[in-house]
């Protein structure tokens, strides 16, 4: 049985049961603890795709892929985040790599040689980030010239590798991730067919991918909210794919709303749009045009400033994503940015 009480959870995680749920990009569990030896935990996870995990103990970062431990039960892994640690206080931490789309997890225990100390402090802000692709760390770990069917497999992802992470590390802050790839704010690739292809859908929803009722209810709300979404709008709003009956007022009357639905429930946020890693100005001007109007309304309406910042593109990573540079490039202006402006 998991005892909570001494464990920090990250992102749009909850005790579910005897267990911490851990679905979306960089979700996950923090804690301190006085041990030696081997240190476990226990996952429940039922996806054909791997799971995979960056832990860090004492600050020191290493890679585990779940389901290549063996099972407890079916279902149930059983997997070893340390080993031969000498006696000693540490800090470790998980957090998880692939995105939600691989399928919802647990963790449902953790067993060491010693004790649990005191939970790790909350930074004073928390940042959350809405994203597709880009923000889930999709193919960061690939190459261009990788075959896409293989670079758009987990093992290939890295969400805390991502800049949405790496910003939120640089600043000390916690944060949140509600990301997906292939989703937009109005029409993402499949928005036709699935309500993660448009986050306004599930925004407001704990995890849609465990349950597609159940409402999102924080103990604590966002103090800053990144927006990187559009992409996929744009590219599918400028290919030959697109939805004839949505025309630039749709997208444009949807951020607005989305930026509304933002601020009202967490109480009046810091907004920030960032976009740029796979768009520019000239080649994606619709995605610019329809924020500049959003943003223009929405300051006139409701009387705050949303910021806007445009992360640098690159197109390295698999599937042209951008790569574990691009990330860190993007990371550093948009973490400049904040520092200067919020």
């Amino acid at each position: 049985m998991l005892n909570t009480d001494n464990i920090k959870i990250f992102g749009r995680s909850r005790k579910n049961r005897d267990a911490i749920t851990v679905d979306w990009t960089c979700a996950g569990i923090e804690f301190n603890a006085e041990c030696e030896g081997d240190v476990f935990a226990a996952f429940r996870y039922n996806s054909g795709q791997k799971l995979c995990f960056s832990v860090y103990i004492n600050g020191e970062r290493s890679r585990l892929c779940v389901t290549d431990f063996s099972q407890k039960t079916r279902d149930e892994y059983l997997v070893p985040i340390a080993v031969g640690l000498k006696k000693g206080c540490y800090n470790i931490k998980l957090l998880r790599q692939s995105e939600a789309e691989r399928g919802p997890a647990e963790i449902f225990d953790i067993s060491l040689i010693g004790k649990m100390l005191d939970r790790p402090k909350d930074s004073d802000t928390l940042i959350e980030f809405l994203g597709d692709s880009i923000t889930c760390g999709y193919s960061n770990l690939a190459t261009c010239d990788m075959p896409p069917d293989e670079c758009s497999q987990s093992p290939w992802e890295d969400g805390t590798a991502a800049y949405a992470y790496l910003t939120a590390e640089a600043l000390g802050y916690d944060f949140s991730m509600i990301s997906r790839q292939g989703t937009g704010i109005v029409a993402g690739w499949d928005y036709l067919t699935n309500p993660m292809g448009a986050i306004p859908k599930v925004y407001d929803l704990l995890s849609f991918y465990r349950d597609t009722k159940e409402p999102y209810t924080p103990e604590r709300k966002a103090d800053i909210v990144v927006i990187n979404l559009g992409t996929n709008d744009v590219y599918k709003f400028l290919s030959e794919e697109r939805e004839p009956t949505l025309n630039e007022n749709d997208f444009i009357d949807t951020i607005y709303s989305v930026f509304c639905k933002i601020y009202d429930f967490n109480g009046s946020p810091k907004m920030i749009v960032a976009v740029g890693m796979m768009s520019n100005e000239k080649t994606h001007a619709p995605l610019y045009h329809w924020y500049s109007e959003a943003i223009a309304r929405f300051e006139k309406e409701r009387g705050d400033k949303i910021y806007f910042c445009h992360l640098p593109e690159n197109y390295d990573g698999g599937k042209a994503h951008p790569s574990i540079a691009g990330h860190k490039a993007a990371a550093e202006v948009l973490t400049k940015f904040i520092k200067e402006n919020i």
